[in-house]
């Protein structure tokens, strides 16, 4: 038994060790990705064009946008730079991106609401159902409980009778 708890513990200890070993070669290939950006991203042009980019649109944008390399950065021209295509002075291919959730329009917004409440509704009907079940469950469980002690008792009962009577034959 010590030697499987010896096993168990050396297996533990593996995993942990496995696990951390992944978690660290991932966060070293972001470091490596974030040092050398690939050609063509969008933190590769800023780099290259945009001094101070971290202490001002790096503080607002997504990290996966930095990484993209469809978004075709530019320069914006001073006149063009209230274009809806602008973010701190720099053009960007916004047609590639997917809104997020949080920033779709209010008709699509109240089409997820509706969604989203029916869900809501679906989910609470089956847990009202869960709950019922378990409430029956639970009471079959103590009327069980119930009829076994009862039982027991029948049987201790009739097993002093049948001491009793053994006893009055001697």
């Amino acid at each position: 038994q010590k030697a499987r708890h010896t096993q168990q513990q050396s297996q533990t200890t593996l995993e942990q060790a496995r696990t951390t070993v992944h978690q660290l070669q991932k966060q070293l290939r972001l470091l490596e990705q974030q040092i050398t950006p690939e050609q063509g991203s969008l933190r590769h042009y800023l780099r290259a064009n945009v001094e101070g980019w971290e202490n001002s649109i790096g503080k607002v944008i997504n990290q996966e946008l930095l990484e993209r390399v469809d978004l075709q950065p530019q320069l914006s021209e001073k006149s063009a730079s209230h274009n809806d295509h602008d973010i701190y002075g720099i053009g960007l291919k916004l047609s590639e991106i997917d809104a997020p959730s949080y920033a779709q329009d209010e008709a699509a917004l109240r089409i997820n609401l509706e969604e989203l409440e029916k869900r809501l509704t679906q989910a609470s009907h089956l847990q009202s159902e869960a709950e019922t079940a378990l409430t029956q469950a639970h009471n079959n469980v103590k009327q069980l409980a119930d009829d076994v002690a009862k039982i027991k008792q029948q049987l201790n009962d009739l097993a002093n009778e049948v001491n009793f009577a053994k006893e009055s034959k001697q």
